[in-house]
């Protein structure tokens, strides 16, 4: 049995969030995307605290690096630092206004990047992203054992 991939994408703005979800559909992946608005509903959601207790360790997180208040940068140090993130494959959404900005990103170990859509014929790009982050289902986790303490 098989469970699909979860797909973190954290992003501020609304537009661009929908551009993504739209890219999300387009691509026919087999994988469960959950859009958030900020860093902090971010970190609330890969520590499962709050409305995110039950929330699944998304395969990969795609993120905004130009996020507002915590700056993508600074999310993007704590992912890559907290050796529990660290195995999630992180890819960041650039302005094509900044090219040198994945040279920069390489320190933090970011290889993978794509252009933030703009419009609708946009997409391509992010299609193509999906069809390769999510080409294989995750084997389904055995159920957990329960422990049981034995009485002194």
């Amino acid at each position: 049995m098989f469970t699909q991939p979860h797909v973190l994408h954290v992003d501020a703005n609304q537009a661009q969030r929908e551009r993504v979800a739209a890219s999300f559909s387009q691509s026919n992946a087999l994988g469960i995307l959950h859009s958030l608005s900020s860093a902090s509903n971010a970190l609330l959601y890969l520590n499962r605290l709050g409305p995110f207790r039950d929330s699944p360790k998304p395969r990969a997180v795609l993120l905004d690096i130009d996020l507002p208040r915590t700056n993508g940068q600074h999310f993007l140090d704590m992912l890559r630092t907290n050796t529990r993130f660290k195995a999630i494959e992180t890819v960041v959404l650039l302005n094509a206004d900044s090219p040198d900005a994945l040279q920069r990103l390489r320190a933090f170990g970011i290889t993978d990047a794509v252009a933030i859509p703009r419009a609708a014929s946009d997409l391509e790009p992010l299609i193509q992203l999906w069809k390769r982050l999510l080409k294989d289902p995750l084997p389904e986790a055995p159920p957990a054992t329960p422990i049981v303490q034995p009485r002194s």
